[in-house]
């Protein structure tokens, strides 16, 4: 039986898988609400210790990944409206491959205001998405950048909104890795965690299921 948090995951790959996404240009190196993506994970810790927040949550995924998660943001929120978020900042090799602002609302009413305040700051700062789409519980908009690839997502089912910001060339270099394992017989991946983040969103051409 396959659990709640993966059937979402899935069905949010699903989505994504139908409405690939477009390229757009940006010169200039993102910059995640404090957290420059690529940076080290001491850095990175330090700037959570200086901002005066304390890690919820120091897991070690794999050997290569670990998450932190702390409460609320470290810089000001780029919305108004947030009350109750979390920062989740993924590592490959100690350094920052991806950065998530994850929002709780208690409403539909919530929702529509943080929805609104989050495209135009988004549209504002990066253009139009390339895409946006819906299935069952989730809408989507999605960026792609010179070197960073963004989702901005809405899941009613669970009440969150969530902004991620993915560093490719990271991103490439974890694909690569686990690709090659694979090859010398190591663990099989599973791909939908990989279609998650992937950057048009298809099978990695050496999985097979």
């Amino acid at each position: 039986m396959i659990d709640n948090y993966k059937l979402q995951k899935l069905i949010f790959v699903l989505l994504i898988l139908l409405f690939p996404a477009g390229a757009y240009a940006q010169s200039n190196p993102v910059n995640a609400f404090g957290f420059e993506l690529g940076m080290s994970k001491d850095n990175a810790k330090k700037k959570i210790k200086s901002a005066g927040k304390k890690m919820v949550s120091n897991e070690v995924d794999t050997k290569d990944i670990r998450t932190i998660v702390f409460d609320g943001l470290l810089t000001e929120a780029p919305v108004e409206g947030i009350d109750n978020s979390k920062t989740e900042l993924e590592f490959f090799d100690d350094k920052l491959m991806s950065y998530s602002l994850i929002v709780d609302y208690d409403n539909d009413a919530d929702y529509g205001k943080l929805q609104d305040e989050f495209i135009k700051y988004l549209t504002s700062t990066y253009g139009d998405p390339q895409d946006s789409s819906k299935m069952l519980s989730y809408r989507i908009w999605k960026w792609d950048l010179q070197d960073t690839r963004l989702v901005f997502s809405n899941n009613s089912s669970s009440n969150k909104i969530r902004l991620n910001y993915i560093y490719k060339p990271l991103d490439q270099k974890k694909v690569a890795k686990e690709i090659e394992e694979k090859r010398r017989g190591g663990k099989e991946e599973n791909p939908a965690d990989q279609m998650f983040k992937d950057a048009n969103y298809s099978k990695p051409k050496f999985y097979n299921y």
